[in-house]
């Protein structure tokens, strides 16, 4: 392996420990919402830290052929405290900004689907129900009408 393909791997991982920063700031975010139940907690933390292992199993495999060398992990590690020292605010304010519009994507899809499924839905019942219902109050009016005939010849 020439020093330049060296200097690269060293990029790529100095590169994979800032997007590891940045991902465990993000699922600290979102841990902070998922308080509820410690089983829940614990199965969402070994399943993150399972993913970010996974990945970069997967990026060591594909840019050095799955050899390791102890000068990758030092490279994630600086790369990591690269983020924590000099980004982290902005990763902040992005997981902010994310969340912000990802809720308000969710909520406009609740709304989309409200108004395409859930009205037609109701209006659709509201027609189909109202023939049964009208003749139900004709039905009624007509039996206390009648009810109204026989108790006033008695």
């Amino acid at each position: 392996m020439t020093a330049f393909e060296q200097l690269l791997v060293l990029i790529v991982f100095i590169s994979c420990g800032w997007i590891v920063g940045f991902t465990l700031e993000a699922f600290r975010r979102f841990r902070r919402r998922i308080r509820r139940n410690a089983f829940f907690v614990y199965i969402c933390e070994i399943s993150f830290w399972m993913a970010q292992t996974s990945v970069l199993y997967y990026v060591l495999w594909r840019v050095h052929d799955g050899v390791f060398r102890v000068y990758f992990l030092v490279a994630l590690l600086v790369g990591y405290l690269f983020y924590e020292r000099y980004f982290k605010q902005v990763g902040q304010r992005v997981i902010d900004v994310l969340v912000y519009v990802g809720d308000l994507f969710i909520s406009w899809l609740f709304t989309l689907v409200h108004f395409c499924i859930g009205k037609p839905i109701y209006f659709l019942g509201k027609a189909c129900l109202f023939p049964l219902f009208a003749s139900f109050r004709m039905l009624k009016r007509k039996f206390i009408k009648n009810n109204k005939e026989n108790s006033s010849q008695m």
